[in-house]
């Protein structure tokens, strides 16, 4: 089973916000929630973090508690988690569809998922694993498939798979389905995204490569399996630090750049040394991988980018120094820009 687009987009486009939680407390971010719902997002989304990628503004919470809050706070808009890792450390994928399917019992047609490998921060530092980025995948992989039947499968079902051994039914199944996506940043993974997820969704790449790396990829994928890859999502996670003073825009950029050093997000657990690994980070390489905007027009720029390289779904991944101020700029300057037919934008 197929779920829908997101927010029933159809193939318009659609724009969504991941605020960044890791900042502040989320008691602030959930009273942000409706006016980023106001200011004409498609979507908000809720990182699962245990630690956060920087220390001087560090904040940690429940995604699962966030994420209940967020739907409480807001009337349309549909709220997901991304990225949740369903590979059996932190959380199994029995539990991530239950969590999951119980919010989108109490608020049908606006809860999504978005799975993934996992990063050392959240599960090497609280369990004490960290298998190999193959092992991870197919964890992902296999994750997904259970997920899926948890959702989906009528009745009790025994899963053997090579990581996990699950007997369950759910009794009630979320409807309309859930949107399962994938985060993909690579072709492998892009092309298990394909043949099992209900879209894609790539963090921090650069459009070229999401349109000529990670694309063919997800659509082989779905094609490989008799899918047909068009109504599909294609989203894409851009990390945007928003202030109209440019050097504040930029030290909240840096703030978080420790994961651009190396294999950081491999292997780095504490965030006051991520946090220093990011000082030592180039701005030329803080700017290709995060649009540092003093104005939206920088801001509707890059993200039209992405929507010519064949994105379908644009998150702003917000690491702005004074988030108060993004609901305004959005609904006043950006959303309205990006909806609107190129050349009347103005």
């Amino acid at each position: 089973m197929t779920a829908q687009p997101l927010a029933g987009s159809g193939r318009a486009s659609t724009f969504g916000i991941c605020p960044d939680n890791q900042w502040e407390d989320f008691r602030a971010t959930v009273r942000r929630a409706p006016l980023l719902e106001a200011a004409g997002f498609d979507t908000l989304w809720l990182g699962d973090h245990t630690l956060p990628f920087q220390h001087s503004r560090g904040f940690n919470r429940s995604v699962i508690v966030e994420l209940g809050a967020y739907l409480q706070t807001t009337d349309r808009v549909v709220v997901g988690a991304q990225v949740i890792a369903p590979i059996g450390l932190r959380r199994q994928p029995v539990d991530v569809a239950l969590d999951l399917a119980s919010l989108a019992l109490l608020h049908p047609g606006r809860v999504a998922l978005t799975v993934g490998t996992g990063e050392a921060m959240n599960e090497l530092n609280t369990t004490g694993r960290w298998p190999s980025p193959r092992e991870r995948m197919e964890r992902c992989v296999e994750g997904m498939r259970l997920i899926r039947r948890c959702w989906e499968e009528d009745g009790y079902f025994r899963h053997d798979g090579t990581y996990f051994s699950s007997f369950f039914t759910l009794y009630a199944k979320p409807s309309p389905p859930i949107p399962l996506v994938c985060a993909a940043n690579g072709p492998v993974l892009a092309g298990h995204a394909g043949r099992l997820a209900d879209g894609i969704c790539s963090v921090g790449v650069t459009p070229e490569r999401f349109r000529d790396r990670i694309l063919p990829a997800f659509e082989a994928g779905a094609r490989e399996v008799g899918r047909d890859p068009g109504p599909l999502e294609r989203m894409v996670w851009v990390p945007t630090s928003y202030h109209p003073d440019p050097a504040e825009a930029l030290a909240a950029a840096r703030l978080e750049a420790g994961v651009l050093a190396g294999d950081a997000v491999e292997n780095v657990v504490d965030p006051r040394h991520m946090e220093e690994l990011g000082r030592g980070v180039d701005e030329a390489t803080i700017r290709a991988a995060c649009c540092v905007a003093t104005t939206p027009e920088e801001i509707v720029a890059t993200f039209r980018r992405y929507l010519d390289a064949g994105a379908t779904h644009v998150i702003w991944g917000d690491l702005s120094p004074e988030p108060d101020l993004v609901p305004d700029l959005a609904r006043e300057a950006v959303i309205p820009r990006l909806r609107a037919p190129v050349g009347r934008d103005r």
